[in-house]
């Protein structure tokens, strides 16, 4: 069997995506304390703002691994089952 190719990505933006969605969190508040209570909507932002400084300051870090199989290697393991 053949390995597969591989990328590894370090994902150095992600406080974008926290605060994108704390926004979002922040203009939906009124609807989540109403359905889901204060103490969920002041979780959520806290770990989201939390997440977005942590990103920001290197504290914490994502990377994306993606593996692709090469074609053939795919189909002859699909013959030995």
């Amino acid at each position: 069997m053949k390995y597969p190719n591989q990328c590894i990505k370090s994902d150095g933006k992600n406080y974008l995506t926290c605060k994108s969605w704390v926004e979002k969190l922040e203009g939906a508040r009124d609807e989540i304390v109403t359905r889901w209570g204060e103490m969920l909507y002041r979780r959520l932002r806290l770990y989201l703002w939390g997440s977005a400084q942590a990103f920001l300051s290197h504290e914490m870090d994502a990377y994306r691994v993606v593996l692709e199989f090469p074609n053939d290697s795919v189909s002859s393991s699909d013959e030995s089952s």
